[in-house]
This record gives C-alpha cells, structure tokens and sequence, in this order.
C-alpha cells in the first residue's frame, strides 16, 4: 500500500518566513547604524564641551578670576552628552 501524501525528501522552507527574517535583520541594522551616528554626534558634542571647558577655565585661570561655576557647568554638560553617546553607541 502507498502512502496517501507524497513525501519529499528534500525540506522546503516558506519564502515568507525568510522574507520577514530578512526584513527584520535589515531593520534592525538600520536602527543600529542611526543610533551608532546620533550616538557619535552625542559624543563628539561631549567631547567638544570639555575642551571649550577647559579652555575658558584655563583662560579665566590666567586673568586670575573665578573660573567655578563655568567649569561645574560646561564639565557637567560634557559629562552628560558623553554618556547619552555611549549609551546610544553601545543601544540602550
């Protein structure tokens, strides 16, 4: 007696499956890339906020004036978009 089904013995997978697989990956890398480049803008502008900090505290260091509050400020501001970066980089 013959079975009622043919069987193959070869595995045929659904393009469908593949498809949406593909599509997922690709979204994903996407949404990586555009974190990984906001993430670097982030850091670059943290970067930027600590040099411009320690240029101004070394400027008002040499007019011998109170350089505190600039440097608390812009160093905290650096140290903020520093993190906000690396946290983009990284995809929290």
């Amino acid at each position: 007696m013959e079975p009622a089904h043919q069987s193959n013995p070869y595995h045929v997978v659904d393009q469908s499956v593949t498809d949406n697989t593909s599509d997922d990956s690709t979204l994903r890398k996407e949404k990586h890339q555009r974190l990984f480049k906001r993430g670097l803008l982030w850091l670059g502008t943290g970067a930027s906020l600590m040099a411009i900090s320690l240029a101004i505290n070394f400027f008002l260091f040499q007019l011998d004036k109170s350089f505190s509050t600039p440097m608390y400020v812009l160093t905290t501001l650096g140290i903020v978009c520093i993190m906000k970066g690396l946290s983009d980089i990284v995809g929290f």
